[in-house]
């Protein structure tokens, strides 16, 4: 029998394909590329006793055609400490983006919200106990596919966007042994407010529009 988590997960991303074959299959909508990239001043993880440590940072790359994108994020250096223990967090992202700026109704202001897959990784380090050296620097490592939301609000520079998202990474339960006898677990999920820049690439900017007929 399958676990009604797995089974929901499982929904959401064959909902998230089909949506992605709709997405770069429709026509006669106007097209764009973007490439951005973004830090993490507030963060932290699911994980309460572990506290923030190193900021994350973020790399995407986004197709967009009309009010509904697709997007690809590359998240890494988000990491957490507690006493003789850390925690690296990072995950690929690839997310459905819908545009709401019409609903924002104010100029300049854009708007965005996504929904998606991402593809996590835990990497756990024991730094090791006073007299205790086989487990100094030990290194473990856990990953798995968990889902990722977001909403974000961005200011129009006309040259490129510059904005503020809230992110929510539901990658669920790593396991380390942590020095021990026993796995233990450690929850993977995370909550960013990342400060994000997004740059238009003229490439498409063609895409999309008719050439009219000469008449004669």
């Amino acid at each position: 029998m399958t676990h009604p988590k797995r089974k929901s997960r499982i929904s959401i991303l064959l909902l998230l394909a089909s949506l992605f074959i709709y997405i770069t299959s429709s026509h006669g909508q106007q097209r764009s590329i973007w490439v951005g990239a973004g830090i993490s001043p507030i963060h932290t993880s699911a994980q309460s006793d572990f506290k923030a440590f190193k900021m994350p940072y973020s790399l995407l790359v986004q197709y967009q055609r009309g009010k509904m994108g697709v997007r690809l994020d590359h998240q890494w250096h988000g990491e957490y400490i507690k006493e003789n223990f850390s925690a690296n967090l990072k995950s690929a992202e690839l997310s459905l983006t819908y545009d709401i700026s019409s609903l924002l109704n104010v100029s300049n202001i854009r708007g965005e919200l996504r929904l998606g897959a991402a593809a996590w990784e835990t990497v756990f380090t024991t730094e090791g106990y006073p007299g205790i050296t086989d487990y100094v620097l030990k290194i473990e490592e856990d990953r798995g596919i968990g889902l990722v939301a977001g909403a974000g609000i961005y200011y129009d520079l006309s040259f490129c966007l510059l904005g503020v998202e809230l992110q929510y990474g539901k990658h669920g339960t790593a396991q380390f042994i942590a020095g021990g006898f026993e796995p233990q677990p450690f929850l993977s999920d995370q909550i960013r407010v990342m400060v994000t820049a997004k740059y238009q690439l003229p490439i498409l900017n063609s895409w999309g529009t008719t050439i009219p007929c000469p008449q004669f």
